[in-house]
């Protein structure tokens, strides 16, 4: 059981479980909370897999509490819109609960360690009433980062939005493709790539998987014959073994910037270097030398390879243009079913009849699953979980 730690005291405590009191000790604790272990326990108790620290805390927040107040520990219930951070840093808490729009009472004495419900989640246990700056009375809750060392990785469930934008996103997809497939738009079978168009498209969708391939790609050259010439001209060494290929979402924009900066770079020097050795300022022998040691290889066209691929990354939407009937929906589709639903990522294939109307007013329907949750609330998830929409398109169809 988890609760608060203020309204702990000692080594053992007694709580209330399906109406008989039970014996507990703690086994776990923070500054925040303690986790309690019931002496008695048996099969019958199921693990919470109800916590969430990926949800969407704002203004618009709607949350619930249910629990027991005042020395008679009455049953009350407190709902409410708006779950602000604190401006000020606190051990205890970290969130105010504003707005209570059901369940106002003099005294929320009692209520700790309430579970704070907010789209089907806990997002957070109450700590303790206190006035706002308008002399209200309301509560202040302490949110599952704060205790999250204390919970067990099954306590953890996605966000809800998350898993019905999924699961919806699957089966429109798939329906779409089969469309595609009944029709003889789609078919695997003599499916022919050009150019690195596949390469491209997944740096496009997945740049946080693939900027490590990036980063892994670039340390497993060997420069060392080009940085040996690089060092007699006294310029700098190309050298990529200090960039991790562990990083976070916050990561990994600038790891990305500086990647392609030090990939440029490199395809500099060694294209400067190709430029004196083939001058008349170096010697025959030099340049023999050079051109069957060090330039005479591939690495000049693998990083320009890498950087090709890492500036998709940065791309928003791609548009593949080609003649009507050359293969485009074949490909778009192919890249779907084979790379996007494959890998689990959620994608909402369009073929281009479907937009009869405007486009937006389409995909705010799918993406608010129907009107169920608001079209800005899957863009505030979005942008807190470091999620780009990204369409790579043609003109009969679009992901």
């Amino acid at each position: 059981m988890l609760t608060p730690r203020h309204v702990t005291c000692g080594e053992r405590h007694t709580v209330w479980v399906g109406g008989k009191e039970e014996e507990s000790c703690v086994v776990n604790e923070n500054n925040v909370a303690v986790v309690l272990e019931i002496g008695n326990s048996d099969d019958s108790y199921c693990i919470a897999d109800i916590f969430s620290d990926d949800e969407v805390l704002d203004e618009e927040s709607r949350w619930s509490v249910s629990g027991f107040i005042t020395s008679q520990q009455c049953e009350h219930h407190v709902r409410g819109t708006g779950i602000i951070i604190s401006p000020v840093k606190d051990e205890e808490w970290d969130y105010h609960l504003a707005a209570i729009t059901a369940g106002i009472a003099d005294n929320y004495q009692g209520l700790s360690g309430s579970p704070v419900f907010c789209d089907h989640r806990i997002v957070g246990i109450l700590q303790m009433q206190a006035y706002n700056s308008s002399g209200a009375l309301g509560v202040r809750m302490s949110s599952v980062e704060m205790f999250q060392d204390l919970l067990a990785k099954e306590n953890f469930k996605p966000n809800a939005y998350h898993m019905l934008l999924k699961e919806a996103c699957v089966q429109y997809t798939r329906s779409q493709i089969d469309k595609n497939v009944k029709s003889k738009k789609y078919i695997a079978d003599i499916l022919v790539e050009e150019g690195d168009y596949k390469e491209n498209l997944r740096y496009f969708a997945d740049p946080m998987l693939f900027l490590k391939k990036a980063i892994r790609d670039a340390k497993m050259l060997d420069f060392k014959n080009v940085n040996f010439y690089l060092g007699k001209q006294g310029k700098q060494e190309i050298d990529f073994s200090d960039l991790t290929e562990n990083f976070s979402v916050t990561e990994l924009e600038p790891l990305h910037s500086c990647l392609g900066d030090r990939v440029s770079d490199g395809i500099s020097l060694l294209a400067e270097l190709d430029k004196y050795f083939y001058s008349d300022t170096s010697s025959l022998e030099e340049s023999y030398d050079l051109r069957q040691n060090s330039l005479n290889n591939s690495v000049k066209y693998y990083l320009s390879d890498i950087k090709d691929n890492i500036d998709f990354i940065e791309k928003k939407y791609i548009l593949l243009t080609k003649d009507a009937g050359q293969g485009k929906t074949n490909f778009v589709c192919d890249f779907t079913a084979n790379f996007l639903m494959r890998k689990g990522y959620c994608a909402l294939y369009f073929n281009a009849y479907d937009f009869r109307e405007n486009p937006m007013a389409l995909l705010k329907q799918k993406l608010s699953l129907d009107g169920v949750y608001s079209f800005s609330y899957g863009i505030k998830f979005s942008a807190g979980n470091g999620i780009v929409p990204r369409s790579p398109s043609s003109s009969s169809s679009m992901v």
